[in-house]
């Protein structure tokens, strides 16, 4: 596997805080806006993860991201 990098582990923990808090995914719109970036910017490095085979969603559904059981031992 791939190793990440601490910004994406960074999303990694904020989208399972996230989960957590309210029993659903954030948007990339609300990843983005966590970070202070673009929604492209966001949708890349949501794009990177899922190539790394941390994270999927389906594409063109809100709210489907889900981290997968490769993210074990991740730290920030």
């Amino acid at each position: 596997m791939r190793q990440i990098t601490e910004r994406q582990a960074q999303i990694i923990i904020f989208i399972e805080n996230f989960i957590a808090q309210n029993g659903y995914s954030p948007t990339f719109r609300e990843i983005a806006d966590h970070f202070k970036w673009t929604p492209k910017g966001a949708h890349d490095h949501i794009l990177a993860l899922v190539k790394k085979g941390y994270i999927e969603f389906k594409s063109k559904k809100a709210r489907t991201i889900r981290i997968t059981a490769k993210k074990q031992g991740v730290e920030a």
